[in-house]
């Protein structure tokens, strides 16, 4: 009895499906809902895989701090005002940072065209050695003096970061150069 049961209740579920999945009035049969079925699982999977691919290699992020000052045990607090960049890596590769780099523009409307104003390469001491392997996971910091940064940038927006291997592009966070007083 049982099983009669499950047959008129899939039965019923078939005629439902077909009848709501219906083109132009006319009842799809079984071989057309599984061809609809084949094409949308089959286009979910096709944008799941260009989602991953997009996303996959490494995925640096950049972080920075203005304002920042050097503290040495047994000399104190350092007056001289840095900008420290932390730059991580996400994604699922490795890279190697070759250049550490900033930038500026005038305003806001050449930053979204893309029009910078001026373009750096910033050298870096023994502690932050570049070009630098960041495995995935890996932090690399660096510093720069504030005041010689301000001095270049004027009253135009200033950008750091670095620059890797697998890209054309380098990757930019935005610095605020004001100084707290």
């Amino acid at each position: 009895m049982a099983g009669i049961a499950c047959h008129v209740v899939a039965s019923a579920t078939q005629v439902g499906l077909t009848q709501a999945l219906a083109v132009t009035g006319e009842i799809m049969d079984a071989s057309t809902w599984a061809a609809w079925w084949g094409a949308g699982t089959g286009t979910l999977v096709l944008a799941w895989e260009i989602f991953r691919w997009s996303r996959s290699g490494p995925q640096l992020k950049v972080f920075a701090s203005s304002n920042m000052q050097v503290i040495t045990p047994g000399d104190g607090i350092d007056e001289t005002l840095y900008i420290n960049v932390v730059v991580t890596n996400g994604g699922d590769s490795p890279t190697t940072i070759t250049h550490f780099c900033a930038c500026t523009y005038k305003n806001w409307f050449d930053r979204l065209r893309g029009k910078r104003n001026q373009q750096f390469v910033i050298n870096t001491g023994p502690e932050s050695p570049i070009p630098f392997k960041i495995q995935v996971g890996e932090r690399w910091s660096a510093m720069t003096p504030q005041l010689k940064a301000k001095e270049l940038a004027g009253d135009s927006l200033f950008y750091i970061g670095v620059q890797h291997a697998l890209t054309r592009k380098p990757n930019y966070v935005r610095v605020s150069l004001a100084s707290d007083g």
